[in-house]
Formats: structure tokens, C-alpha cells, sequence
């Protein structure tokens, strides 16, 4: 039985990390986690001095996970910055966004992209690579200019097109999802010629999961 119930908290060891990389707040949650974790093992094992050694070896493994993590999308987010067009935001530790304006990727109405929005796309296609274990969302929006009909189809087709191209440039397919959105999340008044140009973008969220060696720490 007891070693039953070591087994099932460190399978929610395991879960916790991962909730913990995902929820952006790095070193702190990953040894909170762990602590807590850890702590309920070795009190199974030995009882008080147990769960003391296991708490403080959890949080130590936990925050290594988490510490790990955010010092790469440090890294990850410097190299990003010095991409022409690219706006770059880190969201959480474990999370960049980035945006091009559609404008600059392609012409009105289109989804076949410009010669010149390559480069920039080059350049950031190099980066992603230098961090396979990352996973990438790639969003299209438009403005809230002709059918929602037509408009669905435009940001479906301008986010697949930066997908290919990037799979193109060598970033693996499988880490990589598309969505269109429309006009439906605006972020800013598309009663304005400036708001609507806003509104006209690709959107990159780039989330980092836990690599094989940091998840051995």
C-alpha cells in the first residue's frame, strides 16, 4: 500500500511541474510544488524527517524546473527582439507572443506573402529552431471590413501561409497549430483607419515545455 502511494504522488509530482511550467510563474511555483509533493513522499517513507527531506527536495527540483525554463524564454525572447517587425511580449515565463502586422506580411486581401516580410520570417523560422521543445499557435486576424465570411477565410489562409513558410525554413510541422479568428478579437477601435491597421495581424504565441533533461533535475 505505501508503496502504492508513493507511486501515485510522484505521478502528481510530475503533473504539478507541468501545471507549474505552464502557469507562467516559473522558480516560485515549480518549488512550491515540489515542496508540497515531495513532503507527502517522504512522509510516507519516513515519516517526519521524511517529509522534511522530501519537501526541501522537491522544492529544489521543482524550482530547478522552473528556473530552467524561464532562463531559456530569456534567451529565447533577447533573439526575437532583434527581428525587424516582430513585436515581441513576454506573457509568463514559459510564454512569448509575438505579432507582425498583416500589413507588412501581405497585401490587402491577401494571404500570399509579401517578398519582403521572408526575411523577417527567416530570421524568426531561426530562432524557433535553435528551441524545439516549444509549441506554437499561429493566429490570424483581420479588421471588421467586409463579410465575416470573407474575413474568416483571410485570417484561416494568412496563418496557414506563415506556418508553411516557417515549415518550409525547417521548423517541424508537428509543433506548430493554426487558427483563424476574423474580426472577433480586436484590439483596437475598428471605427479608426489606425485601429483597424491594429487590428490586421498575425500573432505567434510560442509556449515552452519542460526539455527531457530539465524534467531529470
Amino acid at each position: 500500500m505505501k508503496k502504492l502511494m508513493v507511486l501515485v504522488l510522484c505521478i502528481s509530482l510530475t503533473g504539478l511541474y507541468s501545471c507549474a511550467s505552464k502557469s507562467g510563474k516559473g522558480a516560485a511555483i515549480g518549488a512550491g510544488a515540489g515542496a508540497a509533493v515531495g513532503a507527502g513522499v517522504g512522509a510516507l517513507i519516513g515519516g517526519k524527517k521524511g517529509a522534511i527531506i522530501g519537501g526541501a527536495g522537491g522544492a529544489v527540483a521543482g524550482g530547478m524546473t522552473g528556473a530552467a525554463i524561464g532562463a531559456r524564454m530569456d534567451k529565447q525572447e533577447a533573439e526575437l527582439k532583434q527581428i525587424e517587425a516582430a513585436e515581441v511580449e513576454r506573457v509568463a515565463d514559459n510564454q512569448i507572443n509575438v505579432k507582425f502586422d498583416s500589413g507588412i506580411l501581405f497585401d490587402t486581401g491577401s494571404s500570399n506573402l509579401k517578398n519582403d516580410a521572408t526575411t523577417s520570417l527567416n530570421n524568426f523560422a531561426g530562432v524557433l529552431k535553435q528551441y524545439p521543445e516549444n509549441k506554437l499557435t499561429i493566429e490570424g486576424h483581420t479588421d471588421s471590413t467586409g463579410t465575416m465570411a470573407i474575413n474568416q477565410r483571410l485570417s484561416e489562409q494568412r496563418a496557414l501561409s506563415v506556418k508553411n513558410h516557417l515549415h518550409f525554413q525547417g521548423v517541424d510541422n508537428t509543433r506548430m497549430t493554426t487558427h483563424g479568428y476574423a474580426d472577433s478579437k480586436p484590439v483596437a477601435n475598428n471605427a479608426t483607419a489606425e485601429g483597424r491597421a491594429q487590428n490586421r495581424r498575425v500573432e505567434i504565441i510560442i509556449v515552452q515545455e519542460p526539455v527531457a533533461e530539465e524534467a531529470q533535475q
